[in-house]
Parts: C-alpha cells; structure tokens; sequence
C-alpha cells in the first residue's frame, strides 16, 4: 500500500509545502521558544546548558526536545535556523506518520487529505521553536507501533513521549489497557525495562546536572495555575483566542471546518484511531482544567490534531456524498466548487500571511534597547522574558517563575510582589496599563523602590527602575 503512486505524491507534497511554508514563517519567533534558545547559546558558547550563567535552574520543559536542538544546534554553531529545520523536520514527520497510519487503515485519500490539513495549517507554524510538534510526532509513533503490535519500539517511542511532555502518559494509560484488553500475554518485563531505563537516563543527568530529578517548569506551571491568574477554566476559555489566532478570525470558515469536524466525527467516531485520540484529548483536557494549568496556545497541539483529522474525514464524507448522489457533471463539480475552493483558498491564504506574523517586535526592540542603555551586568525582571533575555543579554528574572528559583512558588501562594525580596531587579519591563500577571509591582512602585526610567519610549510599555535609596 505504501508503495502505490498516491502515497509518494503525498509525500512530495507533504515536503514541498512544508519547506515552502516554513520558508514564509522563518522571521516569526514565539516568546517561551527564544528561553529554549538561550539555553541552547549558552550551551554552544561553553556556559552550560543554563539559562542565567552561572545559575543552574532547569526551565527545560521538553528534555528530548533539547537535546534533539542541543545536537543539531553543537554541530551547526547555529541556532535560530537550525530550530526551524528541526522544527519543519518534525512537522514533516508528523504528517507522513498520520499519512502511514491512515493508508494502513485503508483509507488512502483520507491520509492523503489529513496529512496535507495537517502539514499546510497555520496553527502548527505558530508553535515552531516550542516542543509541540515534536509531541504530535512521538505521539502519533505511539499509537502506530501499538497498530503494528511492536511493543520494542512502542517502548522506545513512549520514553520519548514522555520526555517531551508528561502529559504524553495519558496516551500511554489507554495503550496500556488497550493491550491488555487485547493481548495479556504480549506484555513482557523486558519492555518496562527499556521505557524505564531511557527515562532512568535522562533524571539521573537531571539530578547529577541540576540537583534535582525533574525540571522544575513542572511545578511552576501549577503554582501559575494556582494563583488564579489565568482564570478557573482558563484552558477552555483560551480556546477561542487559539481559533482566532489559528483561523485569522475568519468566522465563515471557522463554520465551514466546524461542520466538517461534526460529520467527520459523526460518520467515525467507532474508529479505534479516532477513538484513542478522543480519550487522549479529553484527558488532557481534564488533566490541565484539574490544575488550572495556563492556555498557552502551544497545549492544544493534540486538539487541534484531533479537530484537522475530523476534518479531513468531514470533507472526504462530503466529497463522497455529492459524487454518488450528483448526476449532472456541471451541477457536482459547482457543488463541489463552492464548498471546497473557498476553504482551500483561505488555507493558502493563511500561510501566506505567515510571513507578517510578527506579534512580539516590540519585545525585541525592548531587548535591544537594554542592551545598548544598559550595565552588562543589569539585572531585568518581566512576566514575558523570552525576546527580553534573547536580545539584551543580560540577567533575566522571571516574575512568573518558570527560569528562577522560589518565583513560582510566591505566585501560586499569591505572595504577587515577594520575589523582590530575593532578586532586586535594577529594571522592570511592564505593560502600560500593567497585566493582571504584573500584579504586585504597582505596589513596589506605591512604595518607593521603583520609579520610571524617562528615558525609555515605547507606547503599551513602561520600563521602572530601581531606587537604590527606596529599601
């Protein structure tokens, strides 16, 4: 089946549009994406795999992910194109896994529509530099070597799910129950052993490297939770801003693809496949409401999977229903004409826009700005620290906690300004007017340990500067 001429045209396609499209994203950068990256330049640079030199704190949420960029990144001295080759290889990858599954199942033109979905849809460009496609990768080997009953690299593939994001264990709970429901007797110690002694690995260079088995971004992301600055259901409530960012707000198509989904998911949802990824996305879902973990849009990578595959078997459906029950030759392919050119149209459209995605400029500028008006040894603070640190080169404190010690921990106890007691920024970077997520810092401004630095400029931002004399 893999051989037949559709699959290597699927293929070629799969490659061609991701390069190309890749291509048209290579100016954007997401924020969180640019910490990763300077854990990567100090590594290169000979400072350790830190993100403040001299501070050994394991922010590194996606371990594999890391090391796949450290790799990569060691040989070609480069960073920032090195990632989006990665990245580009890995969202390839995925598609061709979905592709390969799907034809196995006998449904070639479905792989061929789902794969192509998946490969040219804006929304996995936008996590390009974050680890998401990196899990739909690991995740999607997961559930194809539990198809082909090869538990060795089913354990292979699962220690590397889980070492691109815990959450990766839910998938791994329903494979576990499907194989034993299925084949009891398949299940052999030797397979624990692999899985256990890949993770083993990696949490014992944790503890030797960084004093501790896990990173802790895992902790910090549930103190965030926590303090209630994200909202109770935030996760749910931050799937609208996910659509409008993914679907340019173009609420027709959105239409469009939703009724898709719905008789993709209405005509299949007895499938195994489509079935595991429903169990995995609702896990997930309740895994993330339970901690009231923040809706960074780079979570929903298995959702927004799950919705392109309803929507790919909808618009096969479709196509289907119109050919069987359309006699007239003119009439179906007008029918066919207005229900799918106007989809694909807004799809190319998407990606072409890809190349004004610029939504952190200002950051950058910021960064470049402390840079150049600042000691080398300044100490900056903000809630988003990513372009910040990126470009100013200079000790960076995150508010928020996911680089620095104890941060995290005063946030999830609502302590919102008791990190100050520890790092005494020299400079602030806030919002004007400040965010929900800043809260605290009007209060050190009210008593006198900051003032704002005159001589920055920039409209929404302010940049405060500490008063040596105020404590």
């Amino acid at each position: 089946m893999l051989n037949n001429k559709l699959f290597k045209v699927n293929v070629l396609i799969i490659i061609v549009l991701a390069c190309v499209i890749t291509f048209l994203n290579r100016n954007f950068s997401l924020d969180d994406a640019l910490i990763y990256q300077r854990y990567l330049k100090n590594f290169i640079d000979g400072n350790g795999l830190v993100y403040n030199l001299g501070e050994k704190f394991n922010g590194l949420t996606s371990p594999l992910y890391i090391y796949i960029c450290m790799i990569v990144s060691g040989i070609t001295r480069e960073i920032a194109t090195s990632l989006l080759i990665v990245n580009c290889l890995l969202l390839i990858s995925s598609a061709v896994i979905l592709a390969i599954i799907l034809y196995n199942m006998e449904q070639p033109v479905v792989g061929f529509i789902c794969s192509i979905v998946l490969v040219s849809s804006k929304y996995f460009y936008l996590v390009f530099g974050m680890e998401s496609n990196l899990f739909v990768l690991m995740s999607l080997c997961c559930i194809y070597f539990y198809f082909k009953k090869n538990l060795t690299f089913l354990s292979i593939f699962s220690a590397g799910l889980i070492l691109t994001r815990g959450e990766g264990i839910f998938l791994l709970l329903l494979l576990f129950f499907l194989i034993m429901k299925e084949n009891k007797k398949a299940v052999k110690i030797k397979y624990f052993v692999i899985f256990i002694l890949i993770l083993c690995a990696n949490y014992i260079f944790n503890l030797y490297y960084y004093g501790s088995f896990f990173p802790q971004t895992l902790s910090a992301k549930i103190a965030q939770g926590s303090s209630g600055l994200w909202g109770r259901f935030g996760f749910l409530t931050g799937a609208s801003v996910l659509f409008g960012i993914s679907f340019n707000n173009q609420a027709f198509y959105i239409i469009i693809v939703s009724i898709f989904a719905f008789i993709g998911f209405a005509k299949h949802y007895r499938e195994k496949f489509l079935l595991i990824l429903f169990a995995y996305v609702i896990l997930i879902t309740f895994f993330y409401l339970a901690l009231h973990i923040p809706n960074y849009h780079w979570y929903y990578s298995i959702h927004m999977l799950t919705l392109f595959i309803l929507v790919s078997y909808g618009a096969y459906d479709v196509f289907i229903y119109i050919s069987k029950n359309t006699v007239n030759a003119i009439l179906k392919y007008s029918l066919l004409a207005v229900i799918f050119v106007y989809p694909i149209g807004t799809q190319v459209q998407m990606f072409i826009l890809l190349q004004k995605e610029a939504p952190h400029k200002e950051y950058e500028m910021i960064g470049e700005w402390l840079r150049d008006n600042t000691p080398a040894d300044s100490k900056i603070a903000a809630v988003e620290i990513g372009h910040l640190g990126w470009y100013s080169d200079r000790y960076v404190i995150d508010i928020l906690g996911l680089v620095n010690p104890m941060n995290a921990e005063f946030i999830g106890q609502r302590k919102f300004s008791k990190w100050f007691d520890y790092y005494k920024p020299d400079y602030v970077v806030v919002h004007d007017p400040y965010w929900p997520h800043e809260q605290g810092i009007p209060e050190l401004v009210e008593k006198g340990y900051f003032s704002e630095d005159k001589r920055f400029s920039m409209k929404g931002y302010k940049l405060l500067m500490l008063n040596r004399s105020g404590y």
